[in-house]
């Protein structure tokens, strides 16, 4: 199917609608912290597994192509998050050579996008392969599919940082979660959560941790909720992840400087990454996030 009919197509799929019962259950937040740690991968595989074939570089730069073909195809916003969690999964049992990275992620791609959002350009095979630049075959991308199933034991669908930020918004004072601007702050909480799962550093990191996290950074950086600190917010998040303060602490530290790193990349290059998947988000409101989430004001605040 061509791009076209995608893109015109997509505006009359019916997608599913909320479930009364479900929203703001504080069963699903249950769950979902409780099913994490099943579908976490092992942070020092790049060592133990990859034997320092693959090396952290390498991911970053894998990760990126992914999601500015997610980005391009306006697939789900879950659909990254999901693949990456897949990808290094993977590596954690399974060792690769360096010239079958590009065509891993690729092959998560295309499951997660079955998964996620069936009614996606990257469900369509030679779509997959066209955005690598043909560097991958058909058969190639679907050997690849199988292997992945094999060493995953057909168990995919695991909880992502996306996931999350839905029912830990639920949970901010009552100013930001009854206002009409607690969609803004889930939505930038989301493209922040995109730009961590790109750095290795996060890979053992717990996706409700990230979610937590990136929710106080687009929270402390909206200028409407200026009354509010980190500390609190951080206070409001572990009530629903029951995680140790301290960790939480330190997790939102490096991740505050995970995002004004890339914001700066992102000055220096010229590039939009950091709007990926937010459109709404300018670049002004994008620079009072980062500039007023740094560790500094963590130390200073909580």
């Amino acid at each position: 199917m061509s791009q076209w009919t995608w893109d015109q197509s997509a505006q009359w799929v019916q997608k599913s609608i909320s479930d009364p019962a479900m929203d703001c259950n504080p069963r699903v937040l249950e769950s979902l912290v409780r099913l994490e740690e099943k579908y976490m991968p092992i942070s020092n595989y790049f060592s133990l597994v990859q034997k320092n074939i693959i090396a952290p570089w390498m991911r970053q730069k894998v990760t990126m192509w992914m999601l500015e073909v997610c980005e391009e195809t306006k697939t789900d916003e879950t659909v990254f998050s999901l693949a990456v969690n897949m990808m290094d999964r993977f590596l954690s049992v399974c060792q690769i050579r360096r010239s079958e990275l590009q065509l891993l992620g690729a092959a998560t791609l295309f499951l997660a996008a079955k998964l996620r959002e069936s009614f996606s350009p990257l469900t369509e095979v030679e779509v997959i392969v066209a955005y690598t630049d043909r560097s991958i075959t058909a058969q190639q991308l679907l050997d690849m599919e199988l292997l992945i199933l094999l060493k995953l034991k057909w168990d995919l669908y695991g909880p992502v940082p996306k996931d999350f930020i839905k029912e830990l918004v639920q949970l901010l004072p009552d100013d930001i979660s009854k206002s009409d601007d607690v969609d803004l702050v889930a939505r930038h909480a989301s493209t922040y959560a995109d730009v961590v799962a790109i750095d290795e550093k996060f890979i053992m990191v717990p996706p409700s941790m990230v979610a937590a996290c990136c929710i106080t950074a687009a929270v402390c950086g909206n200028e409407k909720f200026s009354a509010n600190t980190p500390e609190g917010i951080l206070g409001k998040m572990q009530v629903g992840i029951a995680v140790e303060t301290d960790f939480l602490k330190s997790c939102y530290s490096t991740v505050a400087d995970c995002l004004k790193s890339a914001l700066f990349a992102e000055s220096d290059s010229g590039d939009s990454g950091m709007n990926s998947g937010d459109s709404s988000m300018s670049s002004e409101t994008s620079s009072n996030s980062i500039e007023r989430v740094t560790p500094d004001e963590v130390d200073e605040n909580v």
